[in-house]
């Protein structure tokens, strides 16, 4: 039974599953009206989901701007379900445009630099520069391929990334074995989707003396009980 694609605008953080209000967590607003034109210019750099929930906390209110370097915007927490060839990677990756925060002004290139009133933004055009009477940084962070690649700024479009994407499944659903280094969050999440996705063996490496440290001792507990289940071996320190 394939899985329902998520509302990219109603995430939660990997790390917070349990908490009903995660810090990162969109929410759709009632309504939105144009802002004047003599209001104050707020520039988001980063459109993940911080970045993001700003931009629509602020649209109909200010003049909103949010600079990033990649055309999409990328439900990154299930990205492992596509890996294990569970889910469309398409149905993850949403263009970027008005239609995520409508009325907000998207430009595409990577932020280089900023002073007290201005950003500096690389785009192919060349350097450009945007002013803002608010600036919010919110970069995010990248993981190791496949799960979040930092990339040339030219290399992040939605077709590329959904073509590299292709590509690591492919090598994943062929292969017999695989190592996942890291039992955090991603670590877990990834091993288990291997293992439920196919013939092959997963082993799940990490340096520290349990699955998932930084949560409560139940859900690590109960994190190597379902591993164990599904046939994944664990290597600790």
């Amino acid at each position: 039974q394939p899985r329902a694609a998520p509302d990219p605008l109603r995430a939660r953080c990997p790390q917070r599953r349990a908490k009903k209000d995660c810090a990162h967590q969109l929410r759709t607003m009632s309504c939105l009206s144009a802002p004047r034109d003599d209001a104050a210019h707020l520039v988001v750099v980063g459109a993940s989901f911080a970045g993001l929930q700003v931009a629509k906390d602020a649209a109909g209110r200010l003049r909103v701007t949010v600079v990033d370097p990649k055309d999409y915007f990328e439900f990154t927490p299930s990205l492992h379900t596509a890996l294990g060839a569970a889910r469309d990677a398409a149905s993850l990756l949403k263009p970027l445009d008005g239609s995520l925060v409508p009325g907000a002004r998207f430009v595409r290139g990577a932020a280089v630099g900023a002073d007290e009133t201005r950003v500096s933004v690389r785009t192919e055009r060349g350097v450009e520069t945007v002013a803002y009477d608010y600036l919010v940084i919110a970069c995010g962070c990248s993981y190791p391929a496949p799960i979040r690649e930092a990339v040339d700024a030219a290399d992040q479009t939605r077709a590329r990334r959904l073509a590299r994407i292709a590509s690591a499944e492919a090598t994943l659903g062929g292969a017999g074995a695989v190592l996942v280094v890291g039992g955090g969050a991603v670590g877990v999440e990834v091993a288990a989707e291997l293992a439920t996705s196919g013939p092959r063996s997963v082993t799940l490496a990490t340096a520290a003396p349990e699955l998932l440290p930084d949560m409560p001792a139940e859900t690590r507990g109960a994190a190597r009980v379902a591993l164990r289940a599904l046939g994944v071996e664990m290597l600790f320190e």
